[in-house]
């Protein structure tokens, strides 16, 4: 959230049903920081919720392709050149805190940015290994 992920249009769809649980079915696009700074793809994304009386008792993710990486990669590849000192502050998943994760999606989007500057600045788009 903190870097301001977003999604795009979305399909919902109960998938099965009891009296005492239904699954849900979402199939969306997923944008991270990275692709939408420098207008990258959406990652396919298929997001199944079981609900009981109790609430949501589980959740799963599948990603398709492209998946994360299709830009995450020559992002990395550019903070390592650029930015090594802050190579921590971008690493996915890498927290044990939400006061950390809130850290660390903002610092994604920061250099998200300086990237995406970088790049235009330099004539070359994510897929340039420039």
């Amino acid at each position: 959230m903190a870097q301001g992920t977003a999604t795009t249009s979305d399909e919902c769809a109960a998938t099965d049903a009891t009296d005492t649980r239904i699954t849900i079915s979402r199939s969306h696009g997923t944008l991270g920081a990275y692709s939408q700074s420098v207008d990258g793809p959406a990652v396919p994304t298929e997001t199944i919720f079981t609900i009981t009386v109790d609430g949501i008792s589980r959740l799963v993710q599948e990603n398709g392709e492209p998946d994360f990486k299709h830009v995450a990669v020559p992002f990395t590849s550019w903070m390592m050149v650029n930015h090594p000192e802050d190579m921590s502050s971008v690493e996915f998943g890498s927290w044990s805190t939400i006061d950390e994760a809130t850290q660390r999606g903002e610092s994604v989007a920061v250099f998200s940015q300086r990237w995406a500057d970088y790049l235009t600045a330099n004539g070359c788009t994510y897929l340039d290994d420039c």
